[in-house]
């Protein structure tokens, strides 16, 4: 329950971080087979699909370091999958948005244009 509560304060901080950058936010949490889109956003016409990692302490590592393999895999493949459900022509990337909280004080780090593989 707390990673999920972690989750989602994490991806709305991010939506908040990302809006403040000039993005619309098209899509919250697209689940599909594959896993789960966090964020969909678009900006000068990119589509941008984030994953957004949050953590409450630094026992753990940064949280991009959360981003394993298999994750990356996962998003490759629920990225196809929206792409081709909703038949998207326009360009597109990916990004990762990570949050660390230490007490009050957050630090957003804003990966753009990650290649997963």
């Amino acid at each position: 329950m707390q990673q999920v509560q972690t989750g989602r304060l994490g991806e709305a901080v991010a939506e908040k971080f990302l809006v403040g950058k000039g993005y619309q936010i098209l899509e919250k949490n697209w689940v599909c087979r594959w896993g789960e889109l966090d964020l969909i956003a678009e900006k000068d016409n990119m589509l941008t699909f984030v994953e957004v990692k949050c953590r409450n302490s630094q026992v753990n590592g940064h949280p991009s370091e959360a981003i394993t393999r298999f994750k990356k895999h996962s998003l490759h493949r629920s990225i196809e999958r929206y792409i081709l459900t909703n038949n998207v022509t326009k360009p597109w990337k990916v990004d990762i948005v990570c949050i660390r909280k230490f007490g009050k004080a957050i630090k957003i780090d804003h990966y753009d244009y990650v290649q997963l593989y």
